[in-house]
């Protein structure tokens, strides 16, 4: 999160290279791995097979291949909020498997998914 404050307020402080620092070493290997996995064999075929013809497309198609692996492993997905429409179902379905698991004697507490309830109830039983 500080790395991109910085790129929005055009600002590096010792926090921003500590936080970069600490990411960086908690995610090298992997990165690392990804870039000679992509990379080594691609420049391979580039200089060893293709056609200085094709060099350039080749290396454009490895380049957007990397990429999708760098937004795969390091990309983020921001959940959608939840509507109250939403959030109106998802309690009225818990409502109704709560009173669903309460005839059969199982007892949900709210924190806990009444799908896992359920499971770990038919393993007690078998």
């Amino acid at each position: 999160p500080e790395s991109k404050e910085a790129m929005v307020e055009e600002r590096v402080g010792f926090d921003v290279i500590r936080a970069a620092l600490v990411g960086y070493s908690e995610n090298y290997w992997e990165d690392w791995m990804n870039s000679w996995m992509i990379w080594f064999p691609g420049h391979v075929v580039t200089y060893g097979i293709a056609p200085p013809a094709l060099r350039i497309p080749w290396m454009s198609m490895l380049s957007f291949g990397y990429v999708c692996v760098l937004s795969c492993t390091r990309g983020q997905i921001d959940e959608p909020a939840e509507t109250p429409q939403q959030a109106e179902e998802k309690a009225k379905l818990r409502r109704n498997l709560s009173r669903r698991a309460s005839i059969v004697g199982i007892r949900i507490h709210d924190s806990e998914d009444p799908r896992v309830v359920a499971r770990k109830k038919s393993k007690e039983l078998s």
